[in-house]
């Protein structure tokens, strides 16, 4: 069952598998998931949060950050997070740009060693991404959990030698407040957001050209064919659900 905002439509549904949500203070384990009109949520991560991630950590260069309004969510039973990475292409100028997008007002208010975390967490991610996307594996289909996992590990050992015990608190307490705000906002699924984002980076190239990247040449053919598949898919998407054509 959906309804219709003016900025979207939404869509209320069960977590697939049981959370603890006893333990993290929530009652319903039901998420409104948002599927926006336009492109008109996104919104340039503000200068302050910029300085602030740059002071904790963050140093991949041509970077392009976001933030957006709402919960993201990449995994199948809903679970929330509030960074995400994406490598997006724009293919008519052969260029590609690295984006990093936020829930709007995290990295201002995330503790220290949260954001610490958290972008040791996206730079690892963005680094593989960026390094499939350069030599053409643009459908590599690793399992989301499984890859997230390996990034956790790895991170939460790099934290731990750093700050001992008290990151496993800040963990602890970072997770409840990721579940406790998506009980309050809509969430946004990734293939809907990075679809957005993409459309938004294909009409905004010219503003953020001295941050893409050249699209290596063996890969311009392969995207060429994917993007309509990619554009036919989510039109289909919002055509079944809401009856609603994109354009």
């Amino acid at each position: 069952m959906f309804s219709t905002k003016k900025k979207g439509f939404l869509l209320s549904v069960k977590r697939q598998q049981q959370v603890p949500l006893n333990l993290i203070g929530i009652v319903s384990d039901l998420v409104l998931l948002v599927y926006p009109r336009d492109d008109k949520f996104i919104r340039e991560l503000p200068v302050k949060d910029v300085s602030r991630l740059v002071k904790y950590g963050w140093d991949i260069e041509k970077t392009l950050f976001f933030e957006v309004p709402y919960i993201m969510s990449f995994s199948y039973n809903l679970e929330p997070s509030l960074a995400s990475n994406f490598i997006l292409d724009v293919v008519p100028k052969k260029s590609y740009f690295k984006c990093l997008v936020f829930t709007k007002e995290y990295v201002i208010k995330a503790h220290q060693i949260e954001l610490e975390d958290t972008i040791l967490h996206e730079k690892s991610h963005l680094f593989e991404n960026e390094s499939k996307f350069r030599i053409g594996n643009i459908k590599a289909a690793d399992p989301y959990l499984e890859k997230e996992k390996i990034v956790s590990d790895t991170v939460k050992r790099i934290m731990e030698d750093k700050y001992e015990s008290l990151h496993e608190q800040v963990e602890f307490e970072s997770i409840k407040f990721a579940f406790n705000l998506q009980s309050k906002r809509y969430t946004i699924i990734s293939g809907i957001l990075e679809f957005w984002l993409w459309k938004f980076l294909q009409k905004n190239f010219n503003k953020y050209k001295e941050f893409s990247n050249p699209i290596p040449y063996l890969m311009q053919a392969e995207l060429e064919k994917l993007n309509p598949k990619i554009i036919q898919n989510t039109t289909k998407i919002y055509n079944e659900l809401f009856n609603f054509n994109i354009k």
